[in-house]
């Protein structure tokens, strides 16, 4: 068995992207002309908000979000 050369894996590498591309492009504007971006972009928000804030708190339980003090966790 042969491996395959610097230039094929490049050329797999670049086809692959490019169809991966075109993949979640056509996903991206069907979502769009359905209407459904803004909905699932808030909620992917709100997600990746409540991910960060949970890191955060198993990370440096000292940080207070209420009143803004954030603790030397950061220092």
């Amino acid at each position: 068995m042969r491996l395959p050369t610097r230039e094929q894996i490049e050329l797999f590498n670049k086809a692959t992207s490019e169809a991966e591309f075109a993949r979640q492009h056509a996903a991206w504007m069907a979502l769009k002309q359905a209407g459904k971006l803004d909905e699932l972009i808030a909620n992917e928000q709100m997600n990746t908000q409540r991910v960060v804030m949970l890191n955060l708190r198993q990370q440096c339980p000292l940080v207070t979000h209420s009143i803004g003090i954030w603790s030397k966790c950061f220092a």
